[in-house]
């Protein structure tokens, strides 16, 4: 594979949303959940968020855990993982975690047409991609982050973002936790969004189903 392993991981309410309409930040997975992740981020040598994701939640994206620092470790992966950021418009509030100097290797990716001022001003003290024009190419992304030596990448959100990565055929593995929260309305992030897609559906094969207290992990392969 020339690119990155791209594996996605999300949790959503049993009626398939990522957070309300209001896009206000709720914590649907459990503990057991959140460790898990924190073991799939240990796995991985970079993760990827989206804009929407940063404004509305600010997530820490580090290992947090010891259990994910040893395995981290065991697998050889030194320093922390690359923190990659995706935004059309960078529209990044100056307080967020993403914009801190704190030694963790960050990049912002956009397309060509974001605004002009922007990039210049987060050009002077980050490392910003171009990538595509009007919106970002994942597959010039990812061979980008195979020349930087990335070889797993986690996709931690939102919806749009998923269907980037979704609508280019570049999922490998997707894994899910099915919670036991009923949010609705038609406005609400879904785990893909984006334009959709037509003609032939891609088709994904469980690997693994499981039940975990009221919740369902579940885990997805490309065929």
């Amino acid at each position: 594979m020339d690119r990155p392993f791209v594996l996605f991981n999300a949790a959503v309410s049993l009626d398939g949303k990522l957070a309300p309409v209001s896009r206000e930040k709720i914590r649907l997975g459990s503990g057991r959940d959140r460790a898990r992740m924190d073991l799939l981020r240990a796995g991985s040598d970079a993760i990827l968020i989206g804009a929407g994701t940063l404004r509305a939640e600010d997530p820490p994206l580090q290992v947090r855990t010891p259990a994910g620092r040893r395995l981290r470790k065991r697998e050889g992966r030194a320093g922390p993982l690359i923190e990659i950021l995706l935004s059309a418009s960078l529209r990044i509030p100056a307080s967020s975690r993403f914009l801190r100097d704190d030694g963790i290797p960050r990049i912002i990716a956009a397309p060509a047409s974001a605004p002009a001022g922007r990039l210049a001003r987060l050009r002077a003290s980050h490392e910003v991609w171009t990538v595509g024009r009007a919106r970002v190419d994942p597959e010039a992304l990812l061979r980008r982050l195979s020349r930087r030596r990335v070889a797993r990448l986690l996709v931690e959100g939102g919806g749009e973002v998923f269907a980037v990565f979704f609508e280019a055929g570049l999922v490998d593995e997707v894994h899910l936790t099915v919670t036991p929260y009923l949010i609705g309305g038609r406005g609400a992030p879904t785990l893909f969004d984006g334009e959709g897609i037509s003609g032939d559906v891609p088709r994904l094969k469980l690997d693994l189903c499981r039940r975990e207290g009221e919740e369902a992990y579940l885990r997805y392969r490309r065929t």
